[in-house]
């Protein structure tokens, strides 16, 4: 999704009640030790650690506060080279380009100058690169819908209509494309994928008719009251 590439790098794990809840299928619901381990290899790909104290120690200050609150306070989880890195923690991650040590200039948000933020492109992808997968950029997903039916082994069950980001790079306007594939795997986010799943309703994919509801924005503003 986009805000994997744009904030923080922050890989923290859901609490364990969140898995607990009557929504998650029967095999998902309460087990704790598969999420878990689906977390560490998540970490493991990202190449993500707990955090340590920097320059600016919030870290403390936040530890601090939690005390006085009664609660625990640990250091976070991101997939950010430390600052107290030495070169060879700093070069090249799992598999893509290389990677500098954080300097702790605050400009996470708006994407990382120096190179110390592990993102899709020095991780998953970098990844599907080396096991030579074929990636395409400038692209849009307009739907995807199921193939017509066939007997014949390994037939494709699903088309993925797309078109070029920019129509101007094609003569005669916003052509559409179609890739045929045995299997997709819609991962454009949560405005992204919400978005193609209710066009590809549209086209005629059978979808849950809770598509779109119980929908928010991430959690990230913070608001201060008093008196």
């Amino acid at each position: 999704g986009g805000g994997s590439l744009i904030n923080a790098g922050v890989c923290e794990p859901a609490a364990d009640s969140v898995f607990d809840h009557k929504d998650w299928p029967e095999p998902w619901r309460g087990n704790r030790a598969h999420w878990h381990d689906l977390y560490a290899r998540a970490r493991g790909n990202l190449g993500a650690q707990q955090w340590p104290g920097g320059r600016v120690d919030k870290q403390a200050a936040m530890g601090r506060l939690a005390k006085r609150l009664g609660a625990d306070c640990d250091a976070v989880w991101l997939s950010i080279v430390p600052p107290d890195a030495s070169p060879p923690a700093a070069s090249p991650s799992a598999n893509g380009p290389p990677t500098a040590a954080c300097i702790e200039c605050g400009d996470c948000f708006t994407g990382c100058n120096v190179g110390a933020k592990r993102t899709l492109g020095h991780t998953y992808l970098a990844g599907a690169h080396a096991q030579h997968a074929r990636l395409f950029t400038g692209a849009t997903v307009h739907s995807v819908v199921a193939a017509p039916p066939s007997d014949a082994p390994g037939a494709p069950r699903w088309v993925v209509r797309w078109r070029l980001t920019d129509p101007m790079r094609l003569p005669g306007g916003p052509q559409f494309f179609e890739v045929w594939a045995r299997h997709v795997v819609l991962s454009a986010g949560t405005f992204g994928s919400t978005e193609i799943l209710m066009r590809s309703r549209e086209a005629g994919l059978g979808v849950s008719g809770r598509l779109g509801d119980g929908f928010s924005a991430n959690g990230d503003v913070l608001s201060a009251y008093y008196d």
